[in-house]
């Protein structure tokens, strides 16, 4: 399988937008939100079709509302650096994660050997880039 190095730098919103709605604060902690009638029809997110967002979300006592994407310009919380196979490389403001994920189902030596590739792999990347912020 090819390795790719990901770059994420999208907008989610078209633009900075001001709508009247009604919010829903359910006791379950669920929030949902509806744009009243004469605000329906218009296109508020960068590519027209639904955006899924990792978010903070803190409501004050009164209702007031926030929420702040975990990265802002991608509304991902994680920056993608590097991914093979069953593994990734990504990174937090503050951390380098390395993750590997295998079916129990590829049986346990298959596992080993894609581990030991893989992990060479990473290992590569890791020792070559300068992408990573705060790299010592």
């Amino acid at each position: 399988m090819k390795n790719r190095i990901f770059t994420n730098r999208t907008r989610v919103f078209s633009d900075s937008v001001k709508m009247e709605t009604e919010t829903m604060f359910y006791e379950d902690g669920i929030i949902k939100t509806y744009p009243l009638a004469y605000e329906l029809g218009q296109q508020i997110t960068a590519n027209g079709s639904t955006v899924t967002m990792k978010a903070k979300v803190t409501v004050d006592s009164d209702g007031n509302t926030s929420v702040m994407p975990y990265r802002r310009d991608s509304g991902q919380r994680y920056r993608h650096l590097f991914k093979t196979r069953h593994g990734e490389v990504k990174e937090t403001n503050e951390d380098v994660i390395v993750k590997f994920q295998f079916s129990k189902s590829q049986g346990r030596w298959k596992i080993c050997d894609d581990l030991e590739t893989e992990t060479d792999d990473i290992l590569s990347f890791l020792e070559t880039t300068n992408d990573i912020r705060k790299w010592q």
